[in-house]
């Protein structure tokens, strides 16, 4: 099955395998669902992905790198 198929499924959804959401930056977002659901715990995400790239230089930094190597 194609992605779109799978997502079609009556099973997928009814599963919420498959969820959107709104993001500030790209409207609204498709995403994979929690493949664990919890009866007295459920799963959400709190807040949107971040961009690609967006978290590099606290990353390298974390990682030792100096400003000017960055």
């Amino acid at each position: 099955m194609t992605l779109p198929e799978v997502s079609a499924e009556p099973q997928t959804q009814d599963q919420e395998m498959m969820t959107s959401a709104a993001h500030p930056g790209h409207g609204e977002v498709k995403r994979l669902g929690f493949p664990i659901k919890f009866s007295e715990a459920s799963c959400r995400v709190r807040r949107p992905a971040a961009d690609v790239g967006a978290d590099d230089d606290a990353v390298l930094r974390e990682l030792g790198y100096a400003p000017q190597q960055i």
